[in-house]
């Protein structure tokens, strides 16, 4: 609205009436006027500017993206400049790049888009350089801060420009650009350098808060992937964090946990103690807990109690006092201590008994030999028969005692071949059949590709029974039995099995079932749950020895009124192997009728020089009296060197046979004897003999082309064994012992 002021008869316009007053007025006047107007103008851009600066503090304070910030500033400074162009730079080191963040007078699709090489842009190279602000007056009278060719061809003339920084590093450039020269003063310079102060705290800022967010996730990620579970508690015991390993742990769902008291993961017997040394604690500072390892239980939600191992440390700030504990689920490692102990008490057993069946073998066969020599020898009465008998069955029975020990302590003399196992489980099941009763219904069952098991066929025979035997005494009143085998792969090693391929012999019964504290000991030798008298406790002991001596494992489930399954896994077989040289290692059942018949009396020989090597005395004798009898001239050793001498003797007798036990004092066993005997004189037959030969390892089972005689044996079976091996050799024997009247010299 225009306004007027009256000058006698007519009407002046305000502006025209005040340049005639200022026309007036003195010089002087004038000149403080205008410095007036000037003070007053600087003074409103001056506070213009104080509150640009406050505004953009603010918005740089809250919680707003970097673009967002940036676009800010350059509005902000493009109002405040009176500037045409602002950039606001990234300087991206690794490819000498500068990359435009945010700006005014640029097309949006520029925006955080390559900007040019700092390269090409003295005046950013120059303030790279020197970290030192840059006021141009005229970009075109000064040739040292040429501009990047996307400025140059818009023209810019002035040219005020500064360094972002991001927690003391450069991070890039702000800059105001006009097309008219002499447009920024220092104040100017000042104030754009006031803004790159704001937004390089805000960067500085961001960059932390980018740093603590990833520690922050990296700590996340170490607690959500640890194994052991953490948690956090206050001084009330009150749960304020856990990460998923505790939760799982215990049996919780995701964040059940929180807010819960921690007395609530312990068992009750725990709980009244924990409240009393946390008390303690928080009063006295007296504590049995803090930056030690307890052995615990944990109680889960299901109310199932397990081992633990918890440490607990502490954390105090001003704002706040943490209890942190750390839980390490104890359960596998001490199933496994658990195994352990169970393995080395059971190696510990198997020693012991595999020592023993050694010395009672040896022991059994001088009472069998001696016994069945009077037997045939002797006129006995009938009363005298019937002792004589129970004489010759029990040490029968002995040796089948410590059949069973050996096999349990996996020290019994296998022979493995290859098995068709669904072949040998049909063949079987008739006899099982008649076996069990018919109030026992047995099936029968098998991949149809299954593969060959590698095992000795008579003990996997025996084994099977066994097992079936002991399933039949769980259902006293009839029930289910199934035999089944399948093919089994073992990916990965361990406690109790290699990695490798397996055929699976599973018998499940549909009887009592096993408690799970008798368990553990079911492979214990002579431990059973069945009346005296109605179970030696060796069959299941027995059955995991000779397993675990084919190479393979063996697993037991069972539950109470539910049954029980037992699977043997054998290795499959790869390739025929050849079966070791060997004579059967069992007595036969009618020995002592056959004895007191006279069907075991020996072949005569004659002529057969036999050098016999024995360290046990009583053994010794017993065998030189048995082949004396029988015709054999006999000299004796009590160890391989004794036998060798003899053997490098000038006047050594021509021997047909040797025949050797293994397990000799000196430090030559009998495998050694017999390949240095074999050297010497290799027209030479040769026969081992032993009790218990398992720690001579793979020798003991290797094809030897020697046979081996089992202790005990009678004197039948010796002379049979002799005979055959010294006919196959083309040996020749002479007339029956009844025929023969002389006597075989003993030396």
């Amino acid at each position: 609205m225009a306004v007027f002021v009256s000058n006698r008869n007519s009407l002046i316009p305000w502006q025209v009436l005040s340049d005639r007053i200022w026309r007036r007025l003195p010089k002087f006047q004038r000149r403080e006027d205008l410095r007036h107007q000037q003070t007053v103008h600087g003074l409103k851009r001056q506070i213009a500017r104080q509150r640009a600066l406050v505004l953009l503090a603010q918005f740089a304070l809250e919680d707003v993206p970097l673009d967002d910030l940036f676009q800010r500033t350059a509005d902000i400074l493009a109002s405040t400049l009176r500037a045409t162009i602002i950039t606001v730079l990234e300087y991206r080191s690794p490819d000498n790049m500068l990359c435009l963040r945010a700006g005014i007078g640029w097309p949006q699709e520029r925006m955080a888009q390559a900007y040019c090489s700092l390269d090409d842009s003295p005046l950013a190279q120059f303030i790279v350089n020197t970290e030192m602000p840059v006021l141009v007056d005229d970009l075109q009278q000064d040739a040292r801060y040429a501009v990047s060719p996307q400025l140059a061809g818009r023209g810019v003339r002035a040219a005020v420009s500064v360094m972002l920084r991001c927690q003391g590093n450069i991070y890039g450039l702000l800059g105001a650009f006009t097309p008219e020269p002499h447009a920024f003063t220092e104040e100017d310079a000042s104030f754009i350098q006031s803004v790159a102060f704001i937004l390089s705290g805000a960067l500085s800022r961001e960059a932390d808060a980018r740093a603590l967010e990833s520690q922050r996730l990296r700590l996340q990620g170490i607690l959500d992937t640890a194994v052991d579970g953490i948690v956090s508690i206050d001084p009330e015991g009150i749960i304020e964090a856990v990460n998923p390993a505790i939760e799982t742990m215990f049996g919780y769902q995701p964040g059940t946990l929180l807010g819960r008291n921690i007395v609530e993961l312990m068992p009750e017997r725990y709980r009244a103690h924990h409240k009393r040394g946390l008390r303690r604690y928080l009063d006295a500072g007296e504590s049995t807990v803090i930056g030690q390892r307890k052995e615990l239980a944990g109680l889960r939600q299901d109310g199932s109690e397990f081992p633990i191992e918890m440490s607990v440390g502490e954390i105090r700030t001003a704002s706040e006092h943490l209890f942190i504990g750390t839980v390490h689920d104890l359960t596998d490692r001490k199933a496994t201590e658990d195994q352990l102990r169970q393995a080395q008490k059971m190696e510990a057993v198997g020693q012991l008994t595999g020592g023993v069946a050694h010395d009672f073998n040896n022991l059994l066969t001088v009472v069998l030999g001696n016994a069945e020599m009077l037997a045939e020898d002797l006129p006995l009465d009938e009363v005298q028969q019937r002792m004589m008998c129970n004489i010759i069955k029990a040490a029968q029975s002995g040796a089948e005692l410590t059949r069973r020990l050996l096999a349990f302590s996996r020290r019994q003399n296998l022979q493995p071949e290859i098995i068709h196992v669904q072949a040998l489980i049909t063949e079987n099941s008739e006899l099982l059949r008649r076996t069990l009763g018919e109030r026992i219904n047995i099936k029968t069952e098998s991949d149809p590709d299954l593969w060959p098991a590698l095992a000795d066929p008579t003990q996997l025979e025996t084994a099977l029974i066994n097992l079936a035997l002991n399933a039949r005494d769980a259902m006293p009143y009839g029930g289910k039995l199934s035999v089944e085998a399948a093919n089994r792969t073992v990916e990965k090693d361990n406690e109790d099995a290699a990695a490798g391929a397996y055929v699976m012999i599973a018998v499940t019964d549909s009887g009592t079932g096993i408690p799970a504290d008798i368990l553990p000991r079911l492979y214990e030798p002579f431990f059973t749950t069945k009346e005296v008298g109605k179970g030696s406790g060796l069959g299941l002991s027995m059955v995991y020895g000779f397993v675990r001596q084919t190479g393979g494992f063996m697993r037991i489930d069972s539950e109470i009124g539910r049954g029980t399954r037992i699977e043997l896994y054998l290795p499959r077989a790869e390739r025929h192997l050849a079966n070791p040289a060997s004579l059967p290692d069992r007595l036969p059942d009618n020995i002592s009728e056959r004895v007191l018949a006279g069907e075991a009396r020996p072949s005569r020989a004659a002529g057969i020089n036999v050098l016999l090597v024995e360290d046990d005395p009583m053994v010794g004798a017993y065998l030189r009296d048995a082949l004396s009898e029988a015709g054999y001239t006999v000299v004796s050793a009590t160890n391989a060197h004794e036998a060798l001498a003899q053997l490098r003797a000038p006047d050594c007798p021509d021997f047909q046979l040797m025949l050797t036990d293994v397990v000799m004092p000196g430090g030559v066993d009998g495998y050694a004897l017999a390949v240095d005997a074999a050297r010497l004189r290799p027209e030479m037959a040769i026969m081992l003999s032993s009790g218990y030969n398992d720690q001579y390892g793979e020798r003991s089972n290797a094809a030897a082309p020697w046979p081996m005689l089992q202790k005990p044996y009678t004197r039948a079976a010796l002379h049979g064994a002799i005979d055959a091996l010294l006919s196959s050799r083309g040996t020749a024997l002479h007339q029956p012992l009844n025929d023969m009247a002389a006597k075989g010299n003993t030396q």
